[in-house]
């Protein structure tokens, strides 16, 4: 998820949080990165990082929320592509090569496990004995 703030606007700062924390309250949201714009940082009132991020709390979100606050002026061209940059890292990371390869060996030892006890069940080893 990506979410652009005016770092000069402070009224509005608290209901970003509140809508922040009822998006990833969700299930489905559980698990996602968050990246954060804090544009607007070439203005004389603009709020620093650390009041943006106590201000929006992101220390507090739920720990499988991979979050980054990256300062930008949008304007200048400056701190998008860093902000992008990290986005496209935190998704590579998520994914895992090693997973599907790990759950074919489960399902292989599980399809043994079962194959063996139905082996010993039939008695397929006096079956095959007289069948020879």
């Amino acid at each position: 998820m990506i979410v652009v703030i005016d770092s000069a606007d402070r009224e509005n700062i608290d209901n970003l949080r509140y809508e922040l924390f009822n998006i990833f309250d969700e299930v489905e949201c559980q698990n996602r990165s968050l990246l954060v714009f804090a544009n607007k940082q070439d203005l004389p009132n603009a709020m620093s990082l650390g009041e943006i991020k106590d201000r929006l709390n992101l220390s507090k979100l739920n720990k499988n929320i991979k979050w980054h606050l990256q300062p930008a002026c949008a304007i200048r061209n400056e701190g998008l592509h860093e902000g992008f940059q990290w986005l496209a890292n935190s998704l590579v990371e998520k994914i895992n090569p090693i997973k599907p390869i790990h759950e074919t060996m489960s399902d292989l030892t599980k399809l043994n496990n079962r194959l063996m006890s139905f082996w010993n069940i039939t008695n397929f080893k006096t079956l095959w004995g007289k069948l020879l």
